[in-house]
């Protein structure tokens, strides 16, 4: 039963109000995950709207990162390089086999719960760790599997979501499918046959899975000491050390440069000495890292202007440039610069611009312009 919490009238839940605002399926997923089944549950509209945001609104959001970014008609590898690609599809694999599970035991909440966790994972994680590969990929086969590997998961995804959410799972099915070539669909999710991990994922990826939690256990806790020591993340910071639990991570470069980029720094140090689990940040900030830590910052605020300007990913620009305090950094570093934020030209002056900012950095003023090349 639902009990009396924030309702309409006369303490009644206007249901088609709410499925108006938020989707019959949000209503859905929060009646199967709010409280365990046949305990009562007080609604507030508020859950409903966490729950679509911390689901629906994702696997959305994922899709059409996909859409705008991956290669169109990109095939999945036999056996994936990349570590990031080989997690997620090691964790599909898991939350297939415990979603399953927990459904052929009728608990449909713990199942959905599973589902939950990997679009978070998807999200929070492996999209916003491969998000340069799909932005500015290194060489096309990287480029394509990173592609492959994300449709995939937002289809296998899509079926894992179909019994809870009939429609929006349809609707994410489909507009994977019709991106997707030489691929075998059907012509609805609910025709389509329900995942099963690949052979050997489990195995195989239950020590990746841990070695990748070890490494956002650590850095969760660096991005913290950052915050705590008012260290903002785009400025680089020489080292990091940490005491690793888990066998596999020290020797895993794939894995380490994951985290180096993730805290922003240059080495990781393993040192089993130390006393505690705390992370230690080396903060003496040299001129060097100084200096890069100013490009991104300027990257960031080039990327803003071009979001303002209206102006798509692919779109080249001229950018104008009156900042006597870093002119000097940006030109010693003009061709990676310009790489970064999609510029044909920098021009150290005001000019004809399309949009422009006039702001501070390390409180120094600065004011940026830019236009699209034609």
């Amino acid at each position: 039963p639902l009990h009396r919490h924030h309702l309409g009238r006369d303490g009644i839940v206007e249901p088609f109000a709410v499925i108006q605002k938020y989707g019959v399926d949000a209503v859905r997923w929060y009646l199967y995950t709010n409280s365990p089944l046949g305990e009562p549950k007080n609604f507030d509209e508020v859950d409903i709207q966490k729950t679509f945001r911390r689901v629906h609104l994702i696997v959305y959001n994922s899709l059409v990162f996909w859409k705008t970014y991956a290669a169109r008609g990109a095939k999945l590898p036999g056996g994936a390089k990349n570590v990031l690609d080989r997690w997620i599809l090691a964790r599909l694999a898991e939350t297939v086999t415990e979603a399953t599970k927990q459904l052929e035991r009728y608990e449909i909440r713990d199942a959905a719960l599973a589902i939950e966790t990997l679009i978070d994972d998807l999200s929070r994680w492996f999209i916003r760790r491969s998000r340069r590969r799909l932005q500015k990929p290194e060489n096309k086969a990287d480029y394509e599997a990173a592609s492959a590997t994300l449709g995939y998961v937002l289809r296998e995804t899509a079926k894992l979501m179909a019994p809870f959410t009939p429609f929006f799972a349809e609707s994410i099915y489909q507009a994977v499918r019709s991106q997707e070539s030489g691929v075998r669909s059907y012509e609805s999710v609910h025709l389509d046959t329900w995942p099963m991990p690949g052979k050997g994922q489990r195995a195989k990826g239950k020590s990746l899975i841990e070695q990748m939690a070890e490494v956002r256990r650590f850095a969760s806790a660096a991005l913290a000491k950052r915050a705590e020591l008012g260290i903002k993340v785009r400025q680089p910071l020489a080292s990091v050390r940490v005491r690793c639990q888990v066998s596999g991570v020290k020797n895993n470069r794939e894995l380490v440069n994951i985290l180096k980029d993730e805290i922003n720094v240059k080495e990781v140090v393993f040192d089993e000495k130390m006393k505690s689990d705390n992370v230690i940040l080396d903060t003496t900030i040299t001129p060097e890292l100084k200096a890069e830590g100013t490009l991104r910052d300027l990257v960031r605020m080039v990327q803003e202007l071009r979001q303002n300007a209206g102006l798509q990913p692919k779109d080249t620009i001229v950018l104008m440039l009156e900042a006597p305090s870093v002119s000097a950094v940006v030109e010693e570093n003009e061709k990676f610069f310009k790489a970064e934020v999609g510029a044909r030209a920098i021009e150290y002056k005001k000019g004809k611009f399309s949009a422009e900012v006039q702001t501070k950095l390390d409180g120094q003023d600065i004011w940026l312009g830019v236009r699209k090349t034609r």
